[in-house]
C-alpha cells in the first residue's frame, strides 16, 4: 500500500472514530438531560412500577413510571418491615415469595433483590443517573423520605 493510500485510510478511520465519539457524547448528553427532567431511562421498571406506553390511558410516555398495585403495596410493606428492625432481608424475600410475587425478571425474591429494593431511590420518586446524579422524577414515590431513611439506617 502506498503512503498516500495509507494516509487516506488512516484519515478515514480517524474521522469515523471522531464521528462515533461525537454520537456517543450526544447520546450521553441527551440521556442526562432526560434524567434531569425526571424521566426513567432503564429498560425495566422497578418492582412496584410499570412503564407507560402508547396504549396506556394514563401515560403514553414509556419514560414515566406508573404505580403498579398491588406490587406497590408490597414494596411499602417491605420498607415498613425492614424499618421495624424485626425483619431481615431473607424474611422479607420469603414473605414476598410466599405471596406469589416475582421480581421484574420473573424470578423469586432473594436477600440481594430485597437489599437492592430498599436502597433504590426510585421509590422516593427520584431518578438516579450514573449512580451520582439524583433528580426529582416524574413518577409518584412509593415511600416517604422518613421511611426510606429508617430502612436505610439514615439518621
Amino acid at each position: 500500500m502506498s503512503n498516500d493510500k495509507f494516509d487516506a485510510k488512516m484519515t478515514d478511520e480517524l474521522s469515523n472514530d471522531e464521528r462515533k465519539l461525537k454520537i456517543s457524547e450526544a447520546t450521553a448528553d441527551s440521556k442526562h438531560k432526560a434524567a434531569a427532567e425526571g424521566y426513567f431511562l432503564s429498560s425495566r421498571a422497578p418492582f412496584g412500577y410499570r412503564k407507560g406506553n402508547a396504549d396506556d390511558p394514563d401515560v403514553e410516555d414509556s419514560r414515566i413510571l406508573i404505580v403498579d398495585e398491588p406490587a406497590a403495596a408490597a414494596v411499602r410493606k417491605c420498607f415498613e418491615w425492614y424499618a421495624s428492625g424485626e425483619w431481615t432481608y431473607e424474611m422479607i424475600a420469603r414473605a414476598l415469595n410466599d405471596q406469589g410475587f416475582l421480581t421484574t425478571m420473573g424470578k423469586p425474591f432473594s436477600r440481594e433483590t430485597i437489599r437492592q429494593m430498599l436502597c433504590n431511590q426510585t421509590y422516593l420518586g427520584k431518578i438516579v443517573y450514573r449512580k451520582t446524579d439524583v433528580y426529582r422524577g416524574k413518577h409518584l414515590p412509593l415511600v416517604d423520605q422518613d421511611l426510606w431513611n429508617k430502612a436505610n439506617h439514615v439518621e
